[in-house]
């Protein structure tokens, strides 16, 4: 657990890791959910064939195949990833196999706060335009465990917020009026040699 929140994530995506793994390349990942997102290649597999498994239950996107959303870091335990080999008891999809286990409570209270702020302040400009894109993204979340009746009931709650506010670049490209598309090119300046 710990070298999971000690770990450089951009994102703060559990899912990153995969890209660390031996065979494992055209890692896709996403904190926001999309179906097109959590995918990878694993040993030449297509990037739909892999399982995606949260405390031993499937968690595959049954519309693309993709691993759905994962924990954020504070609230993994482990993480685990088999990529070949593996018992039938994982069966259905032969990529990969990626389990996540979360974090339980326990006797004491323990708990974490965290943001993680990235803005324009220190980003270069795109090439093609003037200024820099304005940029300010927030992470922010906590998680919290503790005992509900000792040494029987136990509780782990997380939450992770994402802010981002940024303008979409504009470029100088200039579309052709629908006389141009037909051909007609007189409203354009003569060249000057």
């Amino acid at each position: 657990q710990r070298r999971v929140q000690d770990l450089p994530l951009n994102g703060r995506n559990i899912y990153d890791l995969m890209a660390l793994m031996p065979g494992v390349t055209n890692v896709c990942t996403s904190i926001t959910g999309t179906n097109d997102t959590n995918e990878m290649n694993v040993n030449g597999q297509n990037i739909r064939n892999n399982n995606f498994f949260l405390d031993g239950a499937m968690n595959n996107s049954l519309y693309r195949n993709g691993g759905n959303m994962a924990p954020n870091p504070d609230a993994v335990e482990e993480f685990h990833m088999i990529t070949s080999n593996f018992d039938a008891e994982y069966g259905r999809l032969p990529g990969s196999v990626m389990n996540v286990v979360t974090r339980s409570g326990g006797n004491q209270f323990h708990g974490s706060l965290f943001e993680f702020l990235r803005n324009d302040s220190l980003n270069a400009h795109n090439f093609f335009l003037s200024s820099v894109t304005p940029l300010k993204r927030n992470q922010f979340g906590a998680a919290l465990g503790g005992p509900i009746r000792k040494d029987k009931t136990f509780f782990f709650a997380s939450y992770q917020g994402l802010r981002i506010a940024t303008n979409s670049s504009v470029t100088g490209v200039l579309t052709p009026t629908p006389a141009q598309r037909a051909g007609d090119f007189s409203s354009l300046a003569p060249a000057k040699w």
